[in-house]
């Protein structure tokens, strides 16, 4: 069966020197380090790591993929962070000081990485478990030694997620639109609930037509900082479980603040527009000035547009499809569209089926100028 299908981009990273030192804008998904001194954040699909007062950051990572969503673990000696260097995106786990990272999940489709058991032992990830496109995903724990399968915590959906400091509890969100439309009001804004690990019950804290987001338990399990999106705005409150109240951390009159990050002391460390900043208890938020070395490289994008595609096979119920397309094999499911790699090699990958139902790939490669079949696993 052949067709013609919409065309995948595959990006290539090219090094061009930039000599002049310069202040950063922009950084990701920041996170405090267990002792308050330092933040890693993901920049430029680098790890780098910088002193909470701000300064000159250092870069932890230099690999071609995109590496995202970095997490200290609870001795602050290792990072938990996201790459796709091995197509889809996994988590890995590296020295905090720098070094060789080792791969944890393998999912096929991937998993979102949202932080550490207290006891540094396991991961909290999220991960997609079925086709429906909607609503699948659920929230794991992970070992960091390997070796056995993702627990899955509770069998229902699940966005974003925190590990309480005693590790019995996980603070998470419910619904929501798209965390950039702002003024949003109505039944599909995000909810906060709260999973008991001990009791398996469910508690729901904030339930606001307008919204609340990125929920983060405090350094004492008494509460949590979240983003409420009251003012459509959406700035920083602490909400405390013994009386119910929330207290405003942040006032700013435009944005939202995103990616909070919670450390001793009340500390706080988030993103707001373009900038990281900090705050404690008392104070008002700072923002952290970070610049870089600028003897480093920066990375331009080519890409290479791939127009059509070939030996193309659907799974019976009609949901995904296989196809090659310059030389390598993709899949991609009828909804939503989005082709995924299933290989990416210098040869020809080509007459793709699918077998066994859907949950394997049989295939002709061309490796050392000779044709065999090969057989990809999901």
């Amino acid at each position: 069966m052949r067709t013609a299908l919409s065309a995948a981009v595959i990006v290539l990273f090219l090094a061009v020197p930039v000599l002049a030192e310069e202040e950063i804008f922009l950084p990701s998904g920041p996170d405090l380090s267990p002792d308050g001194k330092s933040v890693i954040f993901s920049w430029h699909d680098d790890l780098w790591s910088v002193p909470v007062e701000g300064g000159r950051a250092t870069r932890l990572t230099t690999h071609p993929a995109m590496d995202a969503s970095p997490f200290f673990s609870p001795a602050g000696d290792r990072i938990a962070f996201v790459s796709d260097r091995d197509n889809a995106e996994h988590v890995f786990v590296m020295p905090a000081a720098g070094g060789t990272p080792r791969q944890i999940t393998f999912d096929t489709n991937g998993a979102t990485l949202l932080g550490w058991f207290p006891d540094g032992t396991e991961l909290l990830v999220a991960m997609p478990t079925d086709r429906e496109w909607r609503r699948h995903w659920r929230l794991f724990a992970v070992s960091v030694a390997g070796g056995a399968a993702p627990r899955l915590l509770f069998d229902s959906y699940a966005a974003g997620g925190d590990v309480s400091p005693d590790g019995k509890k996980i603070i998470f969100t419910v619904n929501g639109t798209a965390w950039w439309a702002k003024g949003y009001v109505g039944t599909k804004a995000a909810q906060v609930w709260s999973f008991d690990l001990e009791t398996k019950e469910f508690t729901k804290h904030l339930h606001r037509e307008t919204g609340c987001r990125y929920p983060r338990w405090t350094a004492d399990g008494k509460g949590f900082v979240f983003t409420d999106m009251a003012d459509g705005e959406g700035n920083l409150h602490r909400f405390d479980l013994a009386t119910g109240k929330t207290t405003a951390l942040t006032e700013f009159a435009s944005d939202t603040v995103v990616s909070p990050t919670v450390g001793t002391g009340g500390l706080v460390v988030f993103r707001h527009l373009f900038d990281l900043y900090r705050t404690a208890p008392g104070s008002k938020p700072e923002r952290i000035r970070v610049t870089i070395d600028g003897d480093r490289e920066r990375r331009t994008r080519q890409r290479r547009f791939l127009k059509s595609a070939s030996d193309a096979d659907f799974t019976d119920d009609g949901l995904e499809i296989v196809f090659s397309a310059g030389g390598d094999l993709f899949v991609t499911d009828t909804v939503l569209k989005e082709p995924k790699a299933v290989t990416v090699t210098a040869e020809e990958e080509s007459e793709a089926v699918f077998i066994e139902d859907g949950r394997a790939i049989l295939y002709v490669a061309t490796k050392d100028g000779q044709g065999d079949l090969w057989r990809a696993e999901r």
